[in-house]
């Protein structure tokens, strides 16, 4: 599977000139190695720095596959204006990647040496780049840059930091983290099928938050013939209603998932499992994982059913993860261990509404990926 890569500078006047051409060269270096990795599809170059959501924009940005012109814009970057408005850029990001790259998945490498002026703007800012797909490596540049602002840019993905404290640890630790980090995203093969509960014990809310972790899902994995492919998504009551099936285009899967309605009735647990496995064993033979996600609150009408049906589906290789959301009175585990086949690892159970948004896609994705995924 391929990726698109965006690496962001800092480029602001409260650099001296010896931090400003680690900078320059570290983004020289990385550029070269980058490159000639085989699964670069799209690359480019961003510096930022601005006061003010009007007066930034990447000053200068290459997408071309002309690697030469990308190098020389490297090196005619130049210090501009002294405030960082994270924000900003990161906005700027998310709109180079949804004008100017492809359906890869996307990562930007951030540079930066100092604290935004607004934190709650630049977590509102990341948590966006990350609904919609892109992976924000952060790289501290020294130690003005607080652990905080860091974990806020990268939507809390501890992983996704690192602090560099010297042009020689840049050159060497700090090029090698961003390529082993690069290299963790989900390049894996699999057959994908989504349950979403729909039914009368939740309300409004709980659905829009399993929507959106589907929605999320999707948008970081590598949709294709040779990876991974999405068979069914369906949502289930007393009865199951198919949302999409067998969609090849990412963009139009995600809003029919985002289009899905809350129907109410009763949880019958053991329809969605029969329906995610008949699609996964009707897929076209590919030697690869076979993954059903059953999003629920685990309370069946007929438990021997659901249990019956997660035999039926583990004696056929089909993998299935129950995802729940609540506390222990709105969330029954035994009916999440029914639908798992007693296999505890394939639970995850978040508590709140704000764990789901923070971690949902997150666990997710590592399910599916069986590895860290970006």
């Amino acid at each position: 599977g391929k990726y698109d890569v965006l690496l962001a500078v800092s480029a602001d006047q409260t650099l001296n000139d010896k931090e400003y051409q680690w900078i320059k060269n570290f983004t020289l270096i990385f550029t070269s190695l980058l490159i000639n990795e085989s699964n670069l599809n799209k690359f480019g170059v961003m510096s930022y720095s601005g006061h003010n959501k009007t007066q930034i924009s990447p000053l200068d940005t290459s997408y071309s596959t002309n690697y030469a012109a990308v190098i020389q814009s490297i090196k005619q970057l130049s210090r501009q204006t002294p405030e960082i408005r994270t924000d900003v850029y990161l906005n700027s990001i998310l709109n180079i990647f949804d004008t100017e790259y492809s359906n890869s998945p996307k990562a930007a490498i951030i540079l930066q040496n100092e604290n935004s002026t607004s934190r709650r703007s630049t977590q509102s800012a990341a948590w966006e780049a990350y609904k919609h797909g892109v992976n924000l490596l952060v790289l501290g540049v020294e130690q003005d840059i607080a652990d905080s602002e860091m974990n806020a840019i990268s939507y809390f993905t501890k992983e996704h930091t690192t602090r560099i404290s010297s042009e020689d640890l840049l050159g060497t630790d700090g090029l090698k983290w961003t390529l082993n980090t690069l290299k963790t995203n989900c390049y894996g093969a699999a057959e994908l099928a989504f349950a979403m509960d729909a039914s009368i014990s939740l309300d409004k809310d709980y659905f829009e938050a399993i929507k959106e972790t589907v929605a999320t899902t999707i948008r970081y994995l590598n949709i294709s013939d040779d990876m991974f492919r999405v068979r069914v998504v369906l949502t289930f009551n007393g009865s199951v209603e198919i949302v999409a099936q067998d969609e090849t285009s990412k963009e139009a899967l995600i809003q029919k998932v985002e289009e899905a309605i809350l129907t109410g009735g009763p949880n019958k647990i053991f329809l969605a499992i029969n329906k995610t496995t008949e699609h996964l064993l009707k897929a076209p033979q590919r030697k690869v994982k076979k993954i059903a996600v059953i999003i629920t609150d685990g309370k069946s009408l007929d438990r021997q059913l659901t249990i019956k049906e997660a035999k039926y589906a583990a004696e056929n290789n089909i993998i299935n993860i129950a995802m729940a959301i609540g506390d222990e009175l709105s969330v029954s585990l035994s009916g999440l261990m029914d639908v798992v086949a007693n296999k505890t690892e394939n639970i995850i159970w978040l508590k709140t509404f704000e764990e789901l948004r923070l971690y949902g896609a997150k666990q997710l994705l590592t399910h599916i990926c069986n590895s860290k995924c970006l």
